[in-house]
């Protein structure tokens, strides 16, 4: 038997945890680990996580300062009159509403002193991490596609690109021609910018292999024949400083709460009640 600070902690509690942080787990995990050493992670995860959230729980509980019994009551009070469908009546459902409002003070004093990074931290930090803001190689092309219902047997469509092809490298205007004959006219074809990855693999097997300019013949895809034309590319870049600051800011301030907390949790643990039993 699991107990931290005398509150029991069941076995469904551990397995309820593991199938919330299972699809999370696995996405990231992958084949990492072999099966046995995954679901051994997975559990002590589970376990450090029912513990921590039992030590903030009893922390929230039991330390009077962290919110006065009036300023308690008031916003328990506005919770329950913006969900009128809750039963006010309802014991448990107090206790959890509660628990929530302490945990949120609790909260706000474990991080709400965190100050926030100054220019300069952010600029170190951003030449510290500068391979983390690249950005990939991106191109630019415009397309003329026609999709296919079934097969084309006898060719009809092909011959009908065949011929959009022709008038373009007669020198008809590109955009006016996909306004005519795409299956996706929109905005003469154009699909602005974008990197590997964002379109089939056929697609940009094609147009990443073009020179700017270039008007390709006629190529198929699952979709259907197409006629693409490349009309910009940006090489693979750095994203300079000022585009990201604030995403630094965002991600630096994330990571000084979650250290923030994590030292305190650490605390809690040093001073708690752990106890463990075989049955």
């Amino acid at each position: 038997m699991l107990s931290v600070n005398g509150r029991e902690i069941t076995p469904e509690q551990i397995e309820e945890e593991i199938n919330a942080l299972r699809p999370n787990y696995e996405h990231y995990i992958g084949d990492q680990l072999d099966e046995n050493a995954r679901e051994k992670q997975l559990r002590e995860w589970a376990r450090e996580n029912v513990i921590e959230r039992a030590l903030l729980e009893h922390e929230a509980a039991t330390d009077a300062t962290l919110i006065s019994g009036d300023e308690l009551a008031k916003k328990m009070q506005e919770w329950f009159e913006s969900h009128p469908q809750a039963n006010a009546t309802d014991e448990s459902l107090r206790a959890n509403v509660e628990m929530m409002f302490r945990m949120q003070a609790l909260q706000q004093r474990v991080l709400g002193a965190i100050e926030e990074a100054t220019d300069e931290e952010l600029r170190s930090f951003y030449e510290a991490h500068k391979d983390t803001y690249k950005r990939p190689e991106m191109v630019r092309a415009s397309h003329i596609v026609k999709n296919l219902n079934g097969p084309d047997e006898f060719g009809l469509v092909q011959r009908e690109m065949e011929g959009v092809l022709a008038k373009l490298r007669a020198g008809e205007d590109f955009e006016l021609l996909a306004l005519q004959h795409s299956s996706c006219p929109h905005n003469g074809g154009d699909l602005d910018y974008f990197p590997r990855g964002q379109m089939v693999e056929s697609f940009e097997d094609v147009v990443f292999n073009m020179k700017v300019g270039e008007i390709s013949g006629v190529f198929q895809t699952e979709f259907g024949y197409h006629i693409a034309k490349l009309t910009d590319r940006r090489p693979e870049e750095i994203v300079p400083f000022d585009e990201v600051k604030d995403y630094v800011a965002q991600h630096m301030q994330e990571s000084r709460k979650q250290e923030a907390m994590e030292r305190f949790v650490d605390q809690l643990k040093t001073n708690a009640d752990i106890q463990e039993t075989q049955d």
